[in-house]
């Protein structure tokens, strides 16, 4: 009789609790990261957060919400039976099938509805459209011709075809001008070692980070280069060029943070390697502390190829006005830390560089950004009025590039990629972010 004491006494708190409290439970997996179950007393004049969530959202398909105890007892045993693991023989069947891994912010196409963002590929607005192609004989960047050029390139990858013997499906690129480079920041959040198992998640994510000569990379979790070493490996092999990444992994990498990269095109750009840095120190603001890297454009001459430091960030969501606060002393820091690395590397020339590009996930709208000293008046973005997210009713530019423009001269133009216009192997957009993009100069100064 005495051992069900325990039992009954448990059940007398559980029953308390339920009783006296309103459970509020809501999930919305997203770059925000949110997830909560809120208690709050029972009696309608004390509670505090009921919703939890804003009313805005309340008809997100993505978020899933739940009262009550049953909001406890669905939702609350739905995601501790993900922490379960799959057995070993479960898993393959679901990815040998075809199946797509549990990215509970994948949006259908007709989720999209920002008019803003119809727009053809690497250019912001179809009317402008160029009909014209590059000197080698490539598809002008945003012309009609670059975006049946994407569609065909994907779509010969999905049947394997490659007129070139012994050869796999080759990514092409639609952007190949003499005189400039394609840079972007895409946020791939949330992006983990199980993503790569799933073959047409995968190769849309290829397909992307292919096009451009550097990229941004925000929303990987992972705690060893691996994962990093496989994505640029299949992408040497799909488009025959090489490429690299550029990363930290400290001691004992939490697999719960994310880690920032960038990943490049070695045949179109050199990295400093004695000037790659985090910038500040554990404990600062942001998701992750900065990444920065010294970078140098291979396909003009050393003593007129542009350089410039690439920093890598992301503000932690709800608190971008705070931490946007930063930017000025990241820009001043990855500038002298640079300085100083680079004192160790003979293969790059020792100036003293001035060109800062911040690549990452802002959160906030350029036009309302506010930095202490009216330091936003110094700051020019890749792309302003058009919407990056994928889902939901609010439009924010939440991704951006961002430089001082009286040092870094040699952007062209900027904009947003829709993913929308890609033909999709996964029935949806399997991101929260369309990557945006800016195109740069590789001379010094801009024009040569």
């Amino acid at each position: 009789m005495l051992k069900y004491i325990p039992i009954a006494l448990f059940l007398m708190v559980v029953g308390y609790v339920f009783s006296t409290c309103h459970f509020d439970v809501f999930m919305w997996k997203d770059t925000s990261n949110l997830e909560r179950i809120v208690i709050t007393s029972k009696a309608k004049d004390q509670q505090t957060d009921i919703p939890a969530y804003p009313p805005e959202l309340g008809e997100d398909e993505r978020l899933q919400h739940k009262n009550g105890v049953v909001g406890v007892t669905e939702l609350g045993l739905k995601n501790a039976m993900k922490l379960i693991p799959k057995k070993e023989g479960e898993e393959e069947e679901e990815v040998a099938a075809g199946g797509m891994p549990p990215r509970t912010h994948s949006v259908g196409r007709q989720s999209i509805e920002h008019e803003s963002l119809d727009i053809p590929v690497l250019t912001t607005d179809l009317k402008d459209a160029p009909e014209s192609q590059t000197a080698d004989g490539q598809p002008a960047v945003g012309s009609a011709a670059a975006v049946d050029h994407l569609t065909e390139s994907l779509e010969a990858a999905r049947s394997g075809d490659d007129p070139r013997p012994g050869r796999k499906v080759t990514f092409r690129r639609f952007h190949e001008e003499k005189d400039s480079v394609l840079f972007g920041s895409f946020n791939i959040d949330p992006w983990d070692d199980k993503d790569l198992k799933y073959p047409g998640l995968l190769e849309e994510l290829l397909f992307v980070l292919a096009q451009f000569d550097l990229v941004a990379v925000q929303g990987v979790y992972t705690s060893s280069p691996r994962m990093l070493d496989e994505l640029t490996s299949r992408l040497t092999e799909k488009t025959g060029r090489q490429f690299r990444h550029v990363a930290i992994f400290p001691q004992n990498q939490n697999m719960n943070d994310p880690v920032p990269a960038f990943i490049y095109d070695s045949t179109t750009m050199e990295v400093d390697r004695h000037a790659v840095f985090y910038v500040g120190y554990e404990g600062k603001p942001f998701v992750f502390r900065p990444l920065a890297a010294k970078f140098r454009v291979k396909k003009a001459p050393p003593e007129d190829a542009f350089t410039f430091i690439a920093v890598n960030m992301n503000l932690f969501p709800t608190y971008e006005a705070n931490e946007i606060q930063y930017v000025p002393d990241v820009i001043r820091t990855a500038k002298e830390t640079a300085a100083e690395s680079s004192q160790k590397n003979a293969g790059i020339p020792q100036n003293k560089e001035d060109d800062v590009i911040l690549m990452g996930h802002w959160g906030i709208d350029p036009d309302k950004v506010t930095i202490r000293k009216g330091f936003e008046k110094n700051l020019s973005w890749s792309v302003e009025g058009l919407p990056t997210n994928t889902w939901g009713k609010y439009q924010l530019t939440s991704e951006n590039i961002a430089f001082l423009p009286n040092a870094t001269c040699e952007f062209i133009d900027g904009g947003v990629w829709n993913l929308a216009e890609l033909p999709k192997r996964t029935g949806g957009i399997p991101f929260d972010q369309h990557p945006v993009w800016g195109i740069f100069s590789i001379w010094e100064g801009g024009k040569k």
